[in-house]
């Protein structure tokens, strides 16, 4: 009796090696997928607090709703600031009489699927 492999044996393995190949390569395809998009989640909400924590510093009456781009290494995303008027009645505790505006960011761009939202209140407490 004759040693070694057939020809169909060596094809059955080779076959299965490639299967095998093709399954890792579109699992660490998708990882390596998800991963830019968890990055470019990250990056957009970093962005939208930047943003948020510009406006909170601004004067009350400086408070506005605008739109505009990032500028540098993040001129793909963009944002919208989107200010309402707030009455005490919508809240469960006022401490007093105030004046109140919430803010609201949207972040949009990169590879983000949809808009990542970022939320205050700022009142103007007298």
């Amino acid at each position: 009796m004759k040693k070694g492999f057939t020809l169909l044996e060596v094809v059955v393995a080779i076959a299965l090696v490639g299967i095998a190949f093709y399954a890792i390569i579109v699992t660490f395809m998708n990882i390596v997928t998800n991963q830019v998009d968890v990055d470019a989640v990250t990056k957009g909400t970093y962005l939208a607090e930047g943003k948020l924590e510009e406006l909170t510093a601004r004067s009350f009456a400086g408070i506005s709703s605008e739109s505009g781009s990032f500028s540098g290494n993040f001129s793909q995303y963009s944002y919208t600031v989107v200010v309402n008027s707030v009455e005490a009645s919508d809240l469960v505790t006022v401490a007093s009489s105030s004046n109140l505006k919430r803010i609201d960011i949207y972040v949009t761009g990169g590879v983000i699927g949809s808009s990542i939202e970022v939320s205050t209140i700022k009142g103007n407490i007298e």
